[in-house]
């Protein structure tokens, strides 16, 4: 009996060494458990499912800046496959029929976020959600930035943006959105990295039935920024800093081969 128990022992201690050698080849940081603040946070990467390419391209940068996001997959949408989605959406009301029906890409890459803040609006409050596409890449200050921003009240924080806006907060590199008409070329685009609330996602929801935009036309980000700075109820802000998360765009998106080529 004492023998069996030697080995087990021996077995357990095998194993958590071979599970920290393979993390420290791996190149991983040990992290908490996804926490924000004192709220659960769930992290989700929108990626169509033949895109591994992508998906790699992310985890190797998660390997060379020695940072983990332990993430479930939120499918991606080809609307060709899916029509039926544009036709949900345009009776929720998220979007008028398309002037432009052959950007797919547009409609669908908008699909794929519209559809994951219906999910995430279903929430509690006492969640927050780290939203990924697959075009991000990860630096070695990406944890850092999460860390930066969690003891904000906010609905809506976008991690990297072009061209960043706003207004100073007590926080370095953070902005809030300020109330203001936009012109071309629009400030704050992009939505490959952010945090959002359940609270944040049913405002945006509703923000969409009001602008009822045309999303053959307008890219989703550009909705986004575009309904933030006409609305002062929600509390948004951006981080004006690319040392957190890259962005990456490539001629073989997806989006640009389903709008026919073209961007």
């Amino acid at each position: 009996m004492v023998n069996q128990l030697k080995v087990a022992i021996l077995l357990l201690l095998l194993i958590f060494i071979v599970n920290y050698l393979l993390k420290q080849k791996e190149g991983f940081v040990a992290i908490e458990e996804n926490v924000i603040k004192d709220r659960e946070l769930k992290i989700k990467l929108i990626s169509l499912p033949k895109d591994n390419w992508k998906r790699d391209r992310f985890k190797k940068s998660m390997v060379e800046n020695n940072q983990y996001f332990s993430y479930k997959q939120w499918d991606g949408i080809i609307l060709r496959e899916k029509p039926q989605l544009l036709d949900w959406a345009i009776q929720k009301k998220y979007t008028v029929p398309p002037k432009n029906p052959e950007a797919k890409g547009n409609i669908g890459s908008a699909l794929a976020h519209i559809t994951l803040w219906e999910e995430i609006a279903n929430h509690g409050d006492n969640v927050s959600f780290l939203v990924f596409e697959d075009n991000v890449l990860t630096t070695n200050k990406s944890w850092e930035g999460i860390k930066k921003v969690e003891n904000l009240n906010y609905d809506f924080i976008n991690l990297r943006v072009l061209r960043p806006e706003g207004k100073k907060t007590q926080l370095p590199e953070v902005f809030a959105f300020d109330t203001k008409p936009v012109n071309e070329p629009l400030p704050n685009v992009w939505l490959s990295s952010y945090l959002i609330t359940p609270k944040g996602a049913r405002l945006f929801l509703e923000e969409l039935k009001n602008n009822q935009y045309d999303l053959s036309v307008d890219i989703i980000d550009r909705c986004v920024t575009r309904f933030l700075h006409s609305n002062d109820t929600i509390k948004a802000y951006i981080i004006d800093s690319d040392e957190y998360f890259g962005h990456i765009e490539t001629a073989g998106d997806t989006r640009r081969k389903e709008n026919g080529g073209r961007g």
